[in-house]
């Protein structure tokens, strides 16, 4: 597969596209370019919004004209970070109301960029080499190009990295924090070309160094008469202000003059009609809103609280009804009235296309329910769904999804028993389940999958304990899987399955003593002639209950049991 990409890359290279690009130029990266400077022609725009949806969005972190190197470069924090209107963070504080009224704790009057409305970020530091948007959704190009990386990259989580040499730019851009392996829905992959502004390359999440869904955006630029490792730079697409100063700081930290590269002035989407920042609305917070405009009466936004049914992974049986819900919390300024959960992409699982969500005020918290059936094939399943505004709009945050793993064959060649106890139905709050597999050479271990829990072992012979306080009351696939030392990522292991239903509200359980040791003489044991006296230990009891009874069984050419006794020494006869 690697040689096939690389040929696949040069036939792209090679191409008689119009794309400025050979082979030996992708080894080197782009054609030569000078350093900017504020002497140097200011390139033509060419970037287009970088992710999905139209009206206001939120920066949360702005590029840092000192030195975007992620240290700190002397001084106080607050003084390293320079944005592209000249502000510092000494200068200014988080967040500003409209009307110039700075936020509690904060000092100092609004400035304007470019005669627009601007304020300042309500979060960002030093060091940053590009900017965070607070949207989630399908990641866009912001311009057509190459895409020469399509991977993971450190703290970048899953990056998309498309070069655009083919505008005779220079520039590449990345997108961080994308949803693993997103891209490849879209048939973006390295060596692939992105024919236009807009084309989807991957969803936004929380890949990497992140601390919430967002999306990373940088631009970089090309000198070639740099040294080897400091040709690709970062700059700012925002531009820089020359009033404040003919030279762009950043040209002291890596030669860069940063421009404004937005196809009129600011992100929009391509074939969106240009538009500038909204006027301003007295006494409305803003905190580093952007829009276009008249400003709206309120901003939807939802927050997933992280609690919800059948979590990510949930084994399931095939066929399984599953009550679905998702707790989440409207963080926004909108009351819902009218919302609606709907179905975006992958498996429906039997759901209904929409879902009316019941009227949430602000601030309130609500589960979403949609009601579904596990497919009925074994292996990894996922459906995705948004909420959606009564104008369709995507509401901010609000994309949710069920990823359930459905048992397989029931059959196994090594596995002896798999029981439950206590017997399904039960309102138990511990079940205990115990394992029996035959050892072979190529055994590696056992292990437990039951909703999002996983429990493992290396022995052939084990009670797990599931713990149910906190468990829905339902059906519940338990699967019991046997992996050998070839398999050490559980791709294809033995199973066996059962399926659990517990009922009403958690109980105390009542379960079997744990199994005693025979001591006199051992497990085992073989005699010939008269036969030997047995005696056992009681290894207590799961609930706390005294042991009173024993039962002896023996295996072998005569096959004999005491039934129940309260001594613990027998003599088989």
């Amino acid at each position: 597969m690697r040689r096939l990409r690389a040929a696949l890359l040069a036939l792209v290279l090679l191409a008689p596209l119009p794309f400025v690009c050979d082979s030996s130029v992708y080894a080197r990266a782009p054609a030569r370019v000078a350093p900017d400077t504020e002497n140097s022609d200011p390139p033509a725009a060419f970037l287009y919004q970088p992710f999905e949806g139209t009206g206001y969005f939120r920066i949360t972190a702005y590029f840092d004209h000192t030195c975007p190197d992620y240290n700190a470069t002397g001084g106080e924090p607050a003084e390293d970070l320079t944005v592209f209107s000249g502000h510092t963070l000494a200068e200014h504080c988080r967040s500003f109301y409209s009307d110039g009224t700075p936020a509690a704790g904060c000092t100092g009057p609004i400035r304007a960029f470019d005669n627009t409305t601007w304020e300042l970020p309500h979060a960002y530091y030093s060091g940053h080499d590009g900017y965070d948007f607070a949207v989630s959704g399908q990641a866009l190009s912001a311009a057509r190009g190459l895409v020469t990386f399509a991977d993971w990259k450190g703290d970048c989580g899953w990056m998309v990295e498309i070069m655009h040499d083919d505008l005779g730019s220079g520039y590449k851009t990345r997108y961080c924090h994308l949803e693993p392996h997103s891209n490849e829905q879209y048939g973006v992959e390295l060596g692939t070309m992105v024919w236009d502004a807009g084309q989807p390359i991957g969803i936004i999440d929380n890949s990497g160094a992140s601390s919430g869904t967002h999306l990373h955006f940088s631009v970089w630029r090309y000198n070639g008469d740099a040294p080897p490792d400091k040709q690709w730079n970062p700059t700012d697409p925002f531009g820089w202000d020359i009033s404040v100063s003919p030279t762009d700081p950043l040209v002291a930290c890596n030669g860069e003059q940063s421009h404004n590269l937005w196809v009129g002035g600011w992100p929009q989407l391509k074939g969106d009609p240009p538009t500038e920042p909204s006027p301003l609305v007295e006494g409305e917070f803003r905190g580093g809103w952007f829009g276009a405009g008249v400003a709206p009466p309120c901003v939807p936004r939802a927050e997933f609280l992280d609690i919800e049914s059948f979590p990510d992974g949930t084994v399931v049986q095939p066929g399984q009804s599953m009550d679905k819900w998702w707790r989440l919390k409207n963080t926004g300024t909108c009351d819902w009235s009218g919302y609606q959960l709907m179905f975006e992409s992958g498996e429906q699982m039997g759901g209904p296309g929409s879902v009316a969500i019941p009227t949430t005020a602000a601030g309130a918290s609500i589960d979403i329910h949609v009601p579904m059936v596990a497919p009925t094939s074994g292996g990894d399943h996922a459906g995705y769904w948004r909420i959606v505004s009564p104008s369709g709009a995507w509401v901010d945050g609000g994309r949710l999804w069920i990823k359930v793993s459905v048992a397989g064959s029931t059959t196994s060649d090594h596995i002896i028993s798999f029981t439950a106890d206590p017997a399904s139905p039960s309102t138990a709050n511990t079940v205990l389940l115990h394992a029996r597999v035959n050892w072979w050479s190529e055994f590696r271990a056992m292990r437990v999958r039951v909703g999002d829990q996983s429990m493992e072992t290396s022995e052939t012979d084990h009670v797990f304990q599931w713990d149910t306080t906190s468990v829905p009351r339902g059906d519940h696939a338990i699967v019991l899987e046997v992996a050998t030392h070839s398999d050490l990522s559980w791709s294809s292991p033995e199973r066996r399955t059962i399926l659990y239903t517990l009922e009403g509200e958690p109980a105390p359980s009542n379960h079997a003593p744990n199994r005693p040791t025979l001591v006199s003489p051992y497990d085992w044991y073989v005699t010939v002639g008269s036969p030997p006296q047995l005696c056992a230990q009681a290894q207590g009891d799961p609930d706390g209950d005294p042991v009173s009874q024993y039962y002896f069984d023996v295996r072998g050419h005569d096959l004999w049991n005491s039934g129940w006794i309260s001594s613990n020494c027998v003599t088989p006869s």
